[in-house]
């Protein structure tokens, strides 16, 4: 049965509250993992890796959360990445897109996102450990906005546009569990959409 949905705040950290609580009414107890905070230099330093400056919503969910621990929150899009696991994810990436073979590939994304491969600026937040991520877009063409939240597929590439930012998508998630959209399938051990 469906509980009624939360209203409130909508900050980051008020998502993860809804999400975490959701699950520790829906689901076993090892179903998610939360990581505790990342300190700012942590995320400053990702920030000189990858030579940008993440948008302050998703400073602000790593101030609350470094990651799940490889527990899959989102369901089909795995888990929320550790800032490790997040340049890891991003270098595998870039290091692919460089491939002769993919280098000149343009792909057909549905809304406002670069045709490209991979672009260095985009910032994968959640993986499901088989290249598909849901990214931070901090290089969007006309028509876009910046720190939008994209999805990417291993076989095509960026597929569209998921929100305007990551708060949002956050809050997003945390709204469709609250609305019954979401169960915990204990065979395949991560939620799924009813």
């Amino acid at each position: 049965m469906a509980t009624a949905p939360q209203r409130g705040p909508n900050t980051v950290g008020d998502s993860w509250k809804r999400i975490a609580k959701w699950y520790r009414n829906h689901a076993p107890k090892d179903a998610c993992e939360l990581a505790g905070p990342a300190t700012k230099k942590e995320i400053e330093l990702v920030e000189a890796i990858l030579e940008v400056r993440l948008p302050a919503n998703v400073q602000q969910s790593y101030r609350v959360h470094n990651g799940s621990r490889h527990t899959w929150v989102f369901g089909y899009w795995g888990y929320y990445l550790s800032l490790p696991d997040l340049v890891q994810s991003w270098a595998l990436m870039l290091h692919l897109a460089k491939n002769p073979q993919y280098r000149d590939l343009k792909t057909i994304p549905l809304g406002p996102i670069k045709p490209d491969v991979w672009n260095p600026r985009w910032v994968p937040l959640c993986g499901n450990g088989s290249g598909d991520h849901v990214c931070s877009d901090l290089d969007p063409p006309s028509g876009g906005r910046l720190g939008q939240v994209i999805s990417f597929s291993h076989e095509e590439g960026p597929r569209n546009v998921l929100a305007g930012s990551f708060l949002e998508w956050l809050a997003e998630f945390a709204q469709e569990l609250e609305s019954g959209k979401f169960v915990y399938d204990e065979q395949r051990c991560m939620i799924w959409r009813t």
